[in-house]
């Protein structure tokens, strides 16, 4: 017959790093939560909101034309348009 298998895993001596990406308004609350707060959990975390690079690399259209459009890039749009006909 089969055996029952834990889902649980126990693993002595080791540590766990865990690198965790999100968007500022889904990880506010929870960062302000007196909950999560009061587990300890974040102050186990190292929090970093760097500044924002919204409109510092925008092209025109004539740097897009000489820079952006690699060979990769054609190769890429060729395909996805062979896919879609």
């Amino acid at each position: 017959g089969s055996k029952d298998k834990s889902e649980t895993l126990t693993a002595n001596d080791c540590r766990l790093a865990v690198h965790l990406q999100a968007q500022p308004v889904a990880l506010q609350p929870f960062l302000s939560d007196p909950m999560a707060k009061g587990q300890g959990l974040l102050a186990r975390c190292l929090i970093h909101k760097p500044a924002s690079t919204i409109g510092t690399r925008i092209m025109t259209l004539e740097e897009w034309q000489t820079d952006g459009i690699t060979v990769e890039v054609k190769s890429f749009a060729m395909r996805v348009k062979a896919l879609l006909g």
